[in-house]
């Protein structure tokens, strides 16, 4: 989304600057034209003129077809002169005004075209400081996308590690319930083989106890046996003497 707000603006800019360079080529063209306009209708007024000044120093000359005495002009020449010399005077101040009416129009020209040329210097600075104000806007658009991207990663960071501690905690006490299982299961295992050896052991003693009386008795018995065959042995040899 950066990277086409990005683009967008680059492309408004550039589109800015194509405009802003149209506008002042269009205006220098007008005022190019303005100018032109104003040399033209100089130069025609100029032909005007030039051609009533040549009409009507022909008229003059027409009209003053007379012979001449020595050095002295005829009258009508004279004339002719003097009229001349007025509308000689009168052409160059006619071409005055108009030098000075094209110098003003050359002017406001310029002027007009500075004027246009501020304006659209101002309007392309406008123009150009709400892209940049767009882009900065995007940037930070940008920048908390950013951050609350960064935040996510650190809140799921947390949260996995959260998890593996406790997969770690309960896998540490399911090792020590099995642990103490197996030592529970050992313990009770030695203490039926201690029983089963003490059930042995007094088993074996109470056997032997037994097996001793019953050779004691047996001993006892035979002496017995012994005592009564001693009796008899002596009955015997008292009834032979």
């Amino acid at each position: 989304r950066r990277e086409q707000n990005l683009k967008r603006v680059a492309a408004e800019k550039a589109a800015a600057k194509e405009e802003a360079a149209a506008k002042a080529k269009a205006a220098e063209t007008a005022a190019q034209e303005q100018e032109e306009a104003a040399r033209q209708a100089s130069l025609e007024a100029d032909a005007r003129r030039g051609k009533e000044l040549k009409a009507k120093e022909e008229k003059l000359q027409a009209q003053g077809d007379v012979s001449t005495l020595g050095d002295a002009k005829p009258r009508p020449v004279m004339v002719a002169d003097e009229v001349l010399a007025a509308e000689e005077l009168a052409t160059k101040e006619a071409s005055l005004a108009a030098d000075a009416r094209r110098e003003e129009n050359l002017k406001r020209v310029g002027a007009e075209r500075a004027a246009a040329q501020k304006a659209q210097a101002k309007a392309e600075a406008a123009k150009l400081d709400a892209l940049l104000e767009e882009e900065k806007a995007a940037r930070e658009s940008s920048a908390v996308a950013d951050m609350r991207r960064e935040e996510n990663l650190k809140r799921v960071a947390a949260e996995k590690a959260a998890a593996d501690e406790a997969v770690k905690v309960a896998k540490a006490a399911a090792e020590r319930a099995v642990q103490e299982e197996e030592e529970a299961v050992r313990q009770a295992s030695l203490e039926a083989d201690a029983r089963r050896e003490k059930g042995l052991k007094t088993a074996y003693q109470e056997r032997a106890a037994a097996a001793i009386l019953r050779a004691e008795k047996a001993k006892a018995a035979f002496a017995e046996a012994q005592q009564d065959a001693a009796a008899m042995t002596r009955s015997l040899s008292a009834l032979s003497s």
